[in-house]
């Protein structure tokens, strides 16, 4: 089980600053040594993926974005061949799908150049957090007990006090209001949306597992496929058709 190395940045600037005060003034300079402070949440507070993939999901369901297009879930996976498996048939096919129906409405097709870019970033990300490091936080030790009771409270940086489910909580307002510009007033709207989405991701399961049932059970994959595509076509409008010019 791999550690989430997780701070706030204010965390990390605050205990930038306390540190160099720290260097310069309280600490005895010693020959031939360099003072290093890790400020690491690893140590003193650790949290799991699994925690993460927990918090995440709990609060996105009580405070879910506007418009969301699917209800949220998903987990991390500890094997490649599984989470490949997962992408192909959770992310691309999903993806061709929507863009195909954006290509026979009109519409310009997008999902599947979102795809390629989250991927892109959690292909990035990939060695970061499927690897785990162990830091050593003595000195950030030593110098929260040597700092003065007021400066601890103004430069505050002790991550062992910190709770992740309030910050969590906060975490997913934040990136609500701040960054989607998503009104507080629209929240029980998005809770009715996303009970919406909640039936139709049931619902897609179930249509799901009727479907591979009845591909095992009759082997008629090829029919089945034209039948499904026949029906989607059916529903789509002929006036929202691209006309020839």
């Amino acid at each position: 089980t791999v550690i989430m190395r997780l701070m706030a940045m204010s965390t990390g600037m605050r205990s930038a600053t306390m540190s160099r005060w720290h260097r310069r003034v309280r600490s005895k300079p010693l020959p031939n040594r360099l003072l290093i402070y890790n400020c690491t949440s690893g140590g003193s507070n650790p949290i799991l993926w699994r925690d993460i993939e927990r918090l995440g999901h709990q609060y996105l369901v009580v405070h879910p974005f506007s418009g969301v297009l699917w209800y949220p879930g998903g987990s991390f996976k500890s094997s490649w061949l599984l989470n490949k498996m997962c992408i192909y048939a959770f992310h691309l096919t999903p993806a061709i799908v929507v863009d195909a129906v954006s290509l026979l409405t009109g519409q310009k097709p997008i999902m599947l150049k979102i795809q390629d870019k989250v991927q892109k970033a959690v292909t990035c990300l990939q060695f970061f957090t499927t690897h785990e490091w162990r830091f050593m936080s003595d000195n950030m030790a030593q110098l929260l007990t040597e700092m003065h009771p007021d400066d601890r409270n103004e430069f505050n940086f002790d991550i062992s006090a910190l709770n992740w489910e309030s910050y969590f909580e906060s975490y997913v307002l934040g990136t609500r209001k701040y960054v989607l510009k998503d009104d507080l007033k629209s929240m029980d709207t998005a809770k009715k949306h996303l009970k919406r989405m909640y039936w139709v991701h049931r619902f897609s399961q179930l249509l799901l597992v009727a479907l591979g049932w009845h591909v095992i059970r009759t082997g008629r994959l090829t029919t089945l496929s034209y039948n499904i595509l026949g029906h989607i076509l059916n529903y789509i409008p002929l006036s929202s058709l691209p006309q020839s010019k």
